[in-house]
């Protein structure tokens, strides 16, 4: 595993993007993005799929235009509810919306103690979400959870367990 430390982001666009999914199934490691305002939440997440090959990219993001900004080289992206601390606390759900408008392959998964309801009806929400405080991971467009709770520790696992299976799955990844 590779971890880049890419620190606090500012605004900006990415640059014109490559097809992710092809670099991922010619044998590349599949790049992880994680993006949350809160240092500490961006370290659990890093020691949680720390296992693997995979290239994981850490940004302590306060904004949409942030973590827009960061994702152009990522496979996957790991994202709070809530980046900024005094907003109106859905920017990763608009985040979400901006990336899957540029590039619909990127699975984006919502990380939040208050996750958003996915309604399964629009292409631009997110893939999953992870309910970080009771360890529950729900499906786009499915309303029961795929991995049953445990808790905050077993949460972590389950996050760990659900990106294996979309590297494997998705990505074609094995490790």
């Amino acid at each position: 595993m590779m971890v880049e430390k890419l620190g606090t982001a500012s605004g900006g666009f990415p640059s014109p993007m490559v097809a992710h999914t092809e670099r991922a199934a010619a044998g590349r490691n599949v790049r992880i993005l994680l993006l949350d305002d809160d240092a500490a939440e961006l370290e659990k997440l890093q020691n949680a799929l720390a296992a693997g090959h995979r290239e994981i990219s850490l940004v302590q993001a306060r904004s949409v235009e942030a973590g827009f900004k960061a994702f152009d080289k990522h496979d996957l992206v790991i994202t709070d509810r809530q980046l900024n601390p005094v907003g109106v606390g859905w920017e990763g759900v608009e985040l979400t919306a901006r990336i899957k408008s540029v590039r619909p392959e990127t699975v984006v998964i919502i990380n939040s103690a208050f996750p958003p309801v996915l309604e399964g009806k629009s292409d631009l929400e997110p893939d999953y979400v992870h309910v970080k405080g009771m360890g529950t991971v729900i499906k786009k467009g499915e309303h029961k959870s795929l991995i049953p709770t445990g808790g905050i520790i077993r949460g972590y696992e389950n996050l760990n367990k659900l990106v294996g299976e979309i590297e494997r799955d998705r990505f074609k990844m094995t490790h």
